[in-house]
């Protein structure tokens, strides 16, 4: 497991999540950064934010499809990378998660490229 987890943008790390304060990389346009949490638990509720609501109607299903006996956001996201089909950010939490693991490049979609998140 990584020390910290990394805020990723397609291939390209964008933040690292530190308590109690997110650190964005040196050149990140500000469009990104302002759609990002910017401290831990900002971070805690975008990740929440980027899973299947407890509240769904057919959770326990889901819950089975994880292999997770009880709803847990934190662990949701650490199996889903916490990766949406709306946008291309997702947390790195371990060393081999890579954009090639997450459901947008499974489904054939291309990472935004570099040009587009950073300053130069």
């Amino acid at each position: 497991m990584l020390t910290s987890p990394k805020i990723m943008c397609g291939k390209e790390v964008v933040a690292e999540v530190l308590d109690p304060k997110v650190i964005f990389a040196d050149g990140v346009k500000q469009h990104i950064i302002e759609r990002l949490p910017k401290s831990l638990p900002e971070f805690a509720r975008w990740v929440e934010d980027r899973v299947v609501p407890n509240d769904r109607v057919d959770i326990e299903d889901v819950l089975s499809l994880m292999s997770l006996k009880e709803y847990d956001f934190f662990a949701m996201a650490q199996k889903t990378r916490a990766n949406l089909m709306e946008d291309d950010f997702w947390v790195k939490f371990e060393d081999d998660d890579s954009w090639q693991d997450n459901l947008k490049a499974r489904a054939g979609y291309k990472p935004t490229p570099r040009k587009y998140i950073f300053n130069k």
